[in-house]
């Protein structure tokens, strides 16, 4: 039997572990990676240069680099305290073409002290109100208390009534910062009406950055999430898998808006080298539900349930706008969305799945749908090739049947085949897999036919899976 591989090349002549992924044996149409890579906008007055990693530790740190305001900087706060063991790195993107904008406008004269609650995102502020205070004053007062909050994501400026604020980076993220007044909060004289952020022009383009990430395996958390970013990052992911690459890596990222937005943007996408994870209208901004979701999972074991994972600093929207059904939560499954609970005013993780939905072909298919299996079969892979390289590369082979000499660097098929059932063996005991005598049974190791110097082999390890649904059948009697 002659052994097909699509990556590996047949001609290698550098010695080397190659271990080749094969999908054909789903039976569907410590190699985990803790190095977390940001990537979004900084502001004005950071030290960090566009498309150049920067290395954190701190909050203090990203907040330098890329300005108090910034988008990375506002990741960096919400993802060290979910996961404060992993190693962490940002990279600042261009601005895209402009800045969103929106505004709080004021109307009357108050004839009754008070305060008003206006939200930005997921922070509110209350702004005091004196009798008698005028449309302009009231509006320079939110303006104020605005100014006052050196991490908000915008700026304040008042003309008369209105006070505008402006996204402090430029592109259409500027605009995913909702804006609201809680409704009882104006006083008598008074009105106050939010317009919602808009604008930001063209994306800001990824290009330069995917261009300048370095040889070291990333989870990447990306605040950017057009289509022509996802594309690129999923592309330069999938080359990161490659049988020749020890870089592997996945990407997390959000979009924000209601059930239908989420649904009709997770349709479109196809890519097991990513998740998705919908705010649903919540009122935190997308780029953080992105960083806390991809902070938290980097903090797990490979080979842990995912399910119930808190989600802490995710403020939860209104529960009308939430996924609160199974029958919900499945049409989000099913068009490329990962889910997520509320409990007692906490966001928790449903399931996590890849953005994976379709094969080469466009029919249905299932293979790369789990991110945990996907992590598993990366971290199988991993262990795999650090075994055999640590074992034979460097060595010598010769055919089975060949009479070998006590501690002799020369090896065979069948040799290298044991190797495998001891190792599949440790994984079987570490929970991870099962089936050890089908493992067995489909194990080929055998010397090329036109490459004296390489051995083929196919190991097809059957992962624990994930326990997505227990059915009952409570068939009672009277």
């Amino acid at each position: 039997m002659t052994i097909a591989f699509t990556e590996v090349p047949s001609d290698n002549r550098s010695p080397a572990a190659f271990v080749e992924l094969d999908d054909s044996q789903t039976g569907a149409s410590s190699g985990s990676v803790d190095h977390i890579l940001l990537l979004g906008h900084q502001v004005t007055g950071g030290s960090a240069t566009a498309n150049a990693i920067v290395d954190l530790t701190t909050i203090a740190e990203a907040e330098a680099a890329f300005g108090k305001r910034s988008m990375l900087a506002a990741m960096m706060r919400a993802m060290l305290p979910v996961n404060d063991q992993a190693t962490y790195h940002a990279m600042a993107i261009a601005d895209g073409g402009a800045a969103a904008t929106g505004d709080y406008t004021v109307v009357g004269t108050a004839t009754a002290a008070g305060s008003i609650e206006v939200t930005v995102g997921d922070k509110s502020y209350l702004v005091p109100v004196a009798v008698g205070a005028s449309e302009t004053v009231v509006a320079a007062a939110i303006k104020a208390v605005l100014d006052a909050d050196l991490e908000i994501p915008v700026t304040a400026a008042v003309v008369a009534g209105v006070c505008t604020l402006t996204a402090a980076w430029k592109g259409p993220t500027g605009a995913e910062t909702l804006l609201t007044v809680t409704v009882g909060t104006v006083p008598a004289g008074l009105t106050c009406v939010a317009t919602t952020m808009s604008g930001g022009g063209a994306a800001a383009s990824i290009s330069g950055a995917v261009a300048a990430l370095e040889a070291d395996p990333y989870m990447i958390a990306t605040g950017v999430a057009d289509t022509t970013a996802l594309d690129l990052l999923e592309t330069e992911v999938a080359t990161r898998w490659q049988a020749g690459s020890i870089l592997g890596g996945h990407v997390y990222y959000s979009v924000s808006g209601n059930r239908t937005t989420a649904q009709a943007f997770g349709v479109l996408r196809n890519a097991a080298e990513s998740t998705l994870i919908p705010t649903l209208d919540s009122p935190t901004q997308p780029w953080l539900w992105a960083g806390v979701l991809c902070a938290a999972d980097v903090s797990l074991a490979v080979g842990q349930s995912r399910y119930e994972l808190p989600l802490p600093g995710l403020t939860p929207p209104a529960p009308a706008s939430r996924a609160q059904t199974n029958g919900q939560r499945n049409v989000l499954l099913k068009n490329g969305c990962s889910t997520w609970l509320v409990s007692s005013g906490k966001v928790l993780v449903d399931r996590l799945i890849t953005t994976y939905q379709r094969d080469s072909g466009g029919s249905p298919d299932t293979a790369w749908l789990s991110l945990y299996a996907r992590q598993v079969v990366w971290m199988l892979r991993q262990d795999w090739r650090k075994r055999t390289k640590d074992a034979f590369v460097g060595g010598l082979v010769a055919d089975d049947g060949t009479l070998i000499a006590e501690g002799s660097r020369i090896t065979t098929p069948t040799r290298i085949k044991a190797e495998a059932v001891a190792w599949f063996g440790e994984k079987l005991r570490a929970g991870l897999v099962e089936k050890a005598a089908d493992f067995k049974a489909a194990l080929i190791a055998e010397r090329n036919l036109t490459d004296p110097t390489r051995v083929d082999m196919i190991i097809t390890p059957d992962l624990v899976n994930e326990l997505v649904t227990l059915a009952t059948k409570l068939a009672f009697k009277l």
